[in-house]
């Protein structure tokens, strides 16, 4: 489950905030709830301010019920950093499962530097332009044209790599706020089985409506 509130313009050449409204409604809340369609096995909450040039991304996930007895340990990320010309350049990247899993990634943009740090160890890249984290590209959307940045320097706080994005398909998807068009994109290699889906509201500034991530274990 996903909720938005989008509280301020959107990037250059998207669409108005008045068009953005229906995302943060009370009514689209409740209209929600009366719709259970799947059994709920979690939660997810992003929330993502600004201030001044400065963004947050803070990302919780939780189980519930049955799943909870198995996953019982939240997930947190969370990335920082500040809005340029070109969008987000995050300058910190926190992903955490539970207690003991903790990585990090900071970016040392004038020594164009990338450090992450694992369980102590630590890791250092050289920075590339236009670099996000897993959790500041899907919002780096807003900035970009989907279809004409689709190779974009990517870390997780475990590897940097850059990835190619490839176009899926488009269509409509229905939600309890009314139908909504999509432009589907993902990331994936054929010889691997990890990928990660993004389906990106075209009247919404490209914020994502839906995100699937496959794992190794698929």
């Amino acid at each position: 489950q996903f909720k938005f509130k989008v509280l301020y313009e959107l990037g250059p050449n998207k669409s108005s905030l008045d068009k953005v409204n229906p995302l943060g409604q009370t009514s689209v809340e409740n209209k929600n709830k009366e719709i259970q369609r799947v059994s709920e096995i979690g939660f997810l909450t992003i929330h993502y301010s600004i201030e001044g040039n400065k963004y947050q991304i803070n990302y919780h996930a939780n189980a519930t019920g049955f799943t909870s007895l198995i996953y019982s340990d939240g997930l947190i990320q969370k990335s920082q950093g500040i809005i340029k010309e070109d969008g987000l350049r995050p300058d910190y990247y926190l992903y955490q499962y539970g207690k003991k899993k903790r990585n990090e990634a900071f970016f040392d943009w004038q020594n164009k530097r990338l450090r992450l740090l694992k369980n102590k160890e630590e890791k250092f890249f050289d920075l590339i332009d236009g670099a996000q984290d897993q959790l500041s590209i899907f919002f780096q959307f807003m900035f970009l044209n989907p279809l004409e940045k689709m190779q974009i320097s990517i870390t997780n706080a475990k590897l940097f790599k850059t990835y190619n994005y490839q176009y899926v398909d488009e269509g409509i998807l229905n939600t309890p706020i009314g139908d909504i068009e999509y432009l589907h994109i993902a990331k994936f290699n054929y010889g691997e089985p990890e990928r990660i889906d993004a389906w990106l509201a075209k009247n919404y500034g490209f914020l994502p409506i839906k995100i699937s991530f496959t794992q190794d274990d698929l």
